[in-house]
């Protein structure tokens, strides 16, 4: 099944993907980032686009 895993670069969203990999097709990370300057409450993470 396609699926995709909620990053936030820190070590729970890790293991999350890790042990998903051997569950799901794991096709997208996905992570939310703010639009305006806001406190962002997860790890820095660079956008990149593919």
């Amino acid at each position: 099944m396609k699926a995709a895993v909620l990053w936030t670069g820190g070590k729970d969203s890790a293991l999350a993907f890790q042990v998903s990999l051997n569950v799901y097709d794991i096709r997208r990370l996905v992570c939310f980032i703010p639009t305006n300057n806001r406190q962002f409450y997860a790890h820095l993470i660079r956008k990149v686009n593919f």
